[in-house]
């Protein structure tokens, strides 16, 4: 479970009762693979998965995929980010618990727990840290939305999850406006010269929305999986 994420998934969802995902399926292997290949060659890379709604991803790599990533290095600097900063919050509010009450995270991480160097001790709603080695003020963990201010802060990885909605995809100017923001507020974060990852998960609304335009980014990697597009006559995406 160290080195594997989805053991590490399999095990923490047992615990808490996720008994629909304690067995980890071929799809959910698959996305946890897409995002670990996406990585490994270094440098500033990025990836999307685009698929259903109902299929766990918030769940699979919002939430116990970061908490395994920090696992691994206390060091990381971690961004998550919504629509809203509602659902990143609560994705927070889980790792906090799980680093605070869950036997396995304990066990499988021992060193994983609250700061506790001066300018390290955050531990609350939109963001935490955890015990690190270096000395940086930056939180482990920051939650955002699409309108917050992220300042004087680097990211060593973002999880961008349900970054489009209704109200955002509506016209052309919003859909612009949302990747423009994205741009200007979490993947200028990026720490310059050092490795770093963007991770985007969501559904796909129209064939001008910041998903797809995170897609035609150079370098991406993208894995559509059971996300079901329909078009008009003219070839739009409805």
């Amino acid at each position: 479970a160290r080195e594997d994420p989805n053991a590490f998934v399999e095990a923490v969802a047992r615990i808490e009762g996720q008994v629909w995902i304690t067995k980890q399926a071929a799809a959910h292997r698959m996305w946890h693979d897409h995002f670990t290949r996406s990585g490994a060659l270094g440098g500033a890379s990025m990836a999307v998965l685009l698929c259903g709604i109902s299929h766990g991803k918030s769940l699979q790599i919002h939430r116990w995929r970061v908490l395994w990533e920090i696992g691994k290095n206390p060091n990381l600097r971690v961004l998550l980010m919504s629509a809203t900063s509602q659902l990143p919050e609560k994705m927070l509010s889980g790792i906090k618990a799980d680093i605070e009450h869950t036997p396995f995270v304990k066990a499988v991480f021992p060193h994983l727990r609250p700061g506790r160097k001066a300018g390290q001790q955050r531990w609350s709603n939109d963001a935490i840290h955890v015990d690190r080695q270096d000395n940086l003020t930056d939180p482990s963990v920051e939650c955002a939305g699409l309108t917050t201010k992220i300042l004087g802060s680097r990211k060593d990885l973002i999880v961008i999850d349900d970054l489009l909605n209704t109200e955002n995809t509506l016209t052309q100017y919003m859909r612009q406006q949302v990747w423009d923001r994205v741009q200007a507020e979490a993947l200028s974060r990026r720490p310059p010269h050092l490795p770093s990852r963007v991770w985007f998960l969501g559904h796909p609304w129209t064939e001008d929305d910041g998903l797809e335009q995170a897609c035609q980014q150079p370098g991406v990697r993208v894995l559509r999986a059971g996300a079901r597009v329909q078009r008009s006559v003219q070839g739009r995406i409805i």
